[in-house]
């Protein structure tokens, strides 16, 4: 991948994908794929006809500190993804996928250090066409302590501009952030998967947001789902400065082109996944498209960026 300060590196992901089981994946699984995305994404802009990808395995090790010797161990991780089958888009929030399963990678070679790897093609067609999707920083997720807190972060970035998030089926939940097989008291189970990552996430100066939950029971007490709640912090939603993380130079001058009430960072952290998806040519003639017309103008954005790629992916 192109180097870039490990602060400002994100991932623009499926929230069909975003919202799949985690049953059987670990942690060092969870980050390693995410940065496999990325990496895929890419190379597939330099070339959109790529069918494999390649990238150094030091490069995992190094992003998220998993120490240099774990070549190993992370050739071991990565290749029990070609045999580790998830359900996807289990909250159906994007209605253009049905509901199905598939393996994370199609195929997986590791030949001195060097990665070599196929994704499904449910997967890959969609690394440039985004439909339903969430952009977010790849290095908070460096300091978590648990795949619970991967999974649960990754489920309220994929609704922070949402109204509010929607309460998730427990049992739901509980495979969304991989703990369907664990056997616990309920006590202790919610302090695993729910509360732990809750504070996690909140005392993560990278997270946008800080969260609390409410637990929605049934008759005779039982757990029928659980309710998340999302404070944005000011540093996110303010004018956007020089020390904001996770957003580019490019994504900062564009967003300057923007009339002044948009110059936020949320606004930026938008432009930003603009700009992981579609050339910076493209999203500059969308804004100055859009800063021409009535309306939302990162609806605009958006929109002509939409029908622009439609349009070049027709013969």
């Amino acid at each position: 991948m192109k180097k870039k300060s490990k602060e400002k590196i994100t991932i623009t992901k499926e929230s069909a994908l975003i919202e799949s089981s985690r049953e059987h994946l670990t942690l060092m699984q969870q980050k390693a794929y995410d940065l496999l995305l990325k990496n895929a994404t890419t190379q597939l802009r330099e070339n959109p006809h790529l069918d494999c990808f390649t990238i150094d395995s030091s490069e995992i090790l190094e992003f998220f500190d998993l120490g240099k010797k774990n070549y190993q161990r992370l050739k071991e991780q990565l290749k029990r993804l070609e045999q580790e089958i998830v359900e996807y888009n289990l909250l159906n929030k994007d209605k253009t996928w049905t509901s199905g399963a598939f393996p994370l990678l199609a195929s997986f070679e590791y030949d001195h250090g060097t990665i070599t790897y196929q994704l499904p093609f449910q997967i890959k067609n969609r690394l440039l066409d985004h439909k339903v999707y969430a952009t977010f920083g790849l290095y908070a997720t460096k300091y978590f302590k648990s795949k619970y807190t991967y999974g649960l972060y990754q489920i309220l970035m994929d609704y922070i501009y949402s109204p509010q998030v929607p309460t998730i089926d427990f049992e739901t939940y509980k495979r969304l952030v991989g703990a369907k097989e664990r056997s616990y008291h309920t006590y202790d189970l919610v302090n695993l998967i729910v509360k732990r990552p809750v504070e996690d996430l909140n005392s993560n100066k990278y997270i946008p947001f800080t969260v609390d939950f409410e637990i929605i029971r049934g008759e005779r007490y039982k757990i029928e789902g659980i309710k998340f709640n999302l404070t944005l912090k000011d540093w996110f939603v303010k004018r956007f400065d020089d020390s904001l993380v996770d957003i580019s130079p490019e994504a900062k001058e564009l967003t300057t082109l923007l009339p002044e009430r948009y110059q936020t960072s949320l606004v930026a952290t938008l432009i930003q996944g603009h700009l992981d998806q579609y050339p910076y040519e493209d999203v500059r003639e969308a804004i100055e498209k859009a800063v021409k017309e009535k309306g939302f103008v990162p609806a605009k954005i958006e929109q002509y960026l939409k029908e622009k790629h439609s349009a070049k992916a027709l013969p």
